[in-house]
Parts: C-alpha cells; structure tokens; sequence
C-alpha cells in the first residue's frame, strides 16, 4: 500500500473544512491529485471527503488536527510519514479573523488568532518544506489576504497577521527558490466563503459590490502557484485597490478602506463621501475630454473661463465658511457627521447644504476653465449622486435617529438640492 501511496502526487490542504480549504479540495480533485485534508472538525471533513471521492474517484485522507497546536502540526507529518505520504503540495489555508476595535476584544481572542494565523502557519510551512528541500521540489501556497498591503480600523491584529504570511512567502519565494521550492502568496478580497460570519464581520454596500466567489479566487491560486509566481490579487477590482494603495498617501486610502471595511450603523450610509464623489466627477471629465473632445465655446473667449474662476473660488469659500460655521458652534469640523443639536438649531442644514451646492459649482467651474462639456455632464452625475446616494440616505438616517426633528431637517434640505 505504501508503494502506490509513494507513486501519488499528494495536496495538503489545511483548513479544509469549509471556504477556501473546501474550494481547493474541489479543484485539486478535478485535477486528479490525491488530497489531505486538515482540520479540527471532523464530520464536515468526512462528508467531503465522501463526496470528493464519489466525484472524482481519487485518494483522500481524512486528518482531525488543532493547528493552533506546534506539537499536533508534527505529529500530523510523522502519521503522514508513516503512511508513505509525501506531500508535493501544501496549500496552506487555516485561519481565522476578528473585527472590532482592538481594546474591546479578549486578549484570549487576539491571541488565538496569532497562534493559528501566525504561529501556525510558520510551523507547518517549516515542517513540511524540510520534506520537500530533501527531495528537491515542492510547491507551497500561503493564503494571505487584500489586508496584509495595509493596517485597517478594526482589523488591527488580523491585517498584521496577514501582512507577515505576505512578507514571509515574499521572502521564502526566493529563498526556497534554489532547493527546488515554489512558494506563493495568494492575497484574496472579500470572498463569499462564510469567513466574515466566523469573524462577526458586517458586510457593507462597498464589500457586497467586491465580494467574489471562492471558485475563481482558489482557481487564480493554484494558476499563480503552478506559474511559480510570487504572490497574486485575484480578481480587477482588488487589483485596483491594490494599485490604489500604491499611488496614494496612506492617511488616504487607509481612510477609504475604513469606510469600505466597517459598517458605521450610527452614520448615514452614504455612498461616498461628497468631495470624493466631486473628485470623481473631475477626473472622469478630464478622461472623457481626452478621448472624446466636446468644446463648449470658441477657444478664443476668455470670458468662460474668468467665470469659471470666479465659481472655483465661490465654491472655496462656501465650504471654508461652513466649516467656520461647525466650529463656532463648538461641534466637531467635520460638515458629514450629523447630530442631534445641529439638526434642531438648523446648523447642520444651514451649513452643511451650501456645500453640496459648492461641490456643483467646483464641477462646473472646471467645465468652464477646460472648455469641455463632459464637465457639464459630470456635474449632472453628481447631482444625481448627491441626490440619490447622499441626500436620500442621510434623510433616512435622520428619520430613523432623530425623530422629530426630521420633517424640519428635510424641508431645508430641499430647499437646497
């Protein structure tokens, strides 16, 4: 029996009870390999195993192990060991999140997640690339994730987690490189695989949009594994977050990504916040003016263009005057988030609203100054979005937290936008 155990070509799988580890046994088993699967619940490994084995007809191997425990990895690979089972591939997937501010949860919780995102990891890739650098070849893919390019709000402990399985497979991908060894980081975004209920996630508008099924994010790993790459970003939108990260300040996209990460139920869901929808608007302006130039007045009138500075610089001071108006009102400077006194003394609408309008101005401004109506185009889209995915959803918020004082918010607010 040992002898066609030997002659197989063996996947370790941790974390294969569910989720990614379930997707990989799945796409492994197409591909004809014989499976290892790993985890510390026992009868949903055994239904799929069942069920691998009924589909695809190959070798699966059931094993019940805590990988939180260093001394329960290494009896793993001494019972693989005396099974005549050495694994080529080792996909390695247990682990677990939290969110939540970092001083709120159970230093236990924290700790726990270290062990087996961390701790774990470190050790099983340890055990079983000394396998494979004796036998000179080997392939080993570490699940990392969209988190580890940067610290989150409320994911403190499992974005420095997944930070270190990133940098230690960046490191290991050359350093195992001369015995033989592929190494791997796979860097997922939101998945549906049932990991944000485990790590009592609210899922927001913005993650719902990204979210990916586990079938593409598993068959992007195993491509880059295969390709010997060293790590990947499944899926268009992470890589463009990936790149956003990139080329913005860190006080930015960290900003951004809190909004996209955490549900703020004591905040009106807005789509965006309003100067980054204004920013938006321009940009798609200036890119549509590139490719398809739409010139509102002849070239040589100069009078277009000194009224667009002239709204460019309302705007500016609109907003600079509302901000004054939050703060002599000893509230706090920031004109988005609503409170119960600014509502009822008429602070908030009174000042906040000119905003938006100077948002629309700023817009068509720019239409002015570049001579484009695509401009004028963009300031109609935000408009709507102001209306729709701003306005609309505040009056919601304000309705359900502030009673009584809603019928009062929202006739000002009409009769501004």
């Amino acid at each position: 029996m040992h002898i066609a155990l030997e002659n197989k070509t063996w996947v370790l799988i941790t974390g294969a009870s569910s989720g990614f580890g379930e997707e990989f046994a799945r796409q492994y088993a197409e591909q004809g390999y014989a499976l290892v699967l790993a985890a510390r619940r026992l009868d949903r490994l055994q239904a799929i195993a069942e069920a691998i084995r009924q589909q695809h007809r190959v070798e699966v191997v059931v094993e019940q192990v805590d990988l939180s425990d260093v001394g329960a990895i290494v009896q793993l690979q001494e019972r693989l060991r005396e099974r005549g089972i050495a694994i080529d591939i080792l996909i390695n997937n247990a682990g677990h999140g939290l969110q939540g501010p970092f001083l709120d949860a159970p230093l236990d919780a924290a700790l726990a997640m270290v062990r087996l995102d961390v701790a774990s990891l470190t050790a099983v890739t340890h055990v079983f690339a000394q396998d494979m650098r004796t036998r000179g070849r080997g392939k080993i893919l570490l699940v990392a994730s969209l988190l580890a390019y940067q610290g989150v709000e409320n994911f403190a402990v499992y974005s420095a987690a997944k930070a270190y399985v990133l940098r230690l497979g960046e490191a290991l991908h050359r350093e195992l490189k001369r015995d033989g060894i592929t190494v791997t980081a796979l860097c997922p975004g939101m998945s549906d695989t049932g990991f944000a209920t485990a790590a009592q996630q609210k899922i927001t508008p913005a993650l719902k949009l990204l979210m990916m099924k586990p079938a593409p994010v598993v068959r992007a790993g195993i491509r880059a594994l295969q390709a010997g790459r060293i790590s990947v970003v499944p899926g268009w939108a992470n890589k463009a977050s990936v790149i956003f990260m990139w080329v913005t300040p860190r006080w930015l996209h960290q900003a951004v990504f809190s909004r996209v990460m955490n549900a703020t139920p004591d905040r009106a869901r807005i789509i965006a916040p309003p100067p980054l929808l204004a920013l938006g608007c321009i940009l798609l302006g200036f890119v549509a003016r590139h490719f398809f130039p739409l010139r509102w007045f002849a070239p040589a009138n100069t009078l277009p263009i000194l009224v667009g500075v002239v709204m460019i610089a309302i705007s500016i001071a609109v907003v600079v005057l509302a901000r004054r108006t939050f703060i002599a009102q000893g509230t706090h400077s920031n004109p988005y988030r609503p409170t119960k006194a600014l509502v009822m003394t008429g602070v908030f609408s009174v000042s906040r609203n000119p905003i938006y309008v100077a948002f629309l101005l700023f817009v068509l401004g720019f239409a002015l100054l570049a001579n484009s109506l695509w401009f004028v185009i963009s300031a109609c889209v935000l408009l709507l979005v102001l209306h729709f995915g701003v306005v609309k959803q505040e009056e919601r918020y304000l309705r359900e937290k502030f009673g009584d004082s809603y019928e009062q918010y929202c006739s000002r607010v009409r009769r501004w936008i």
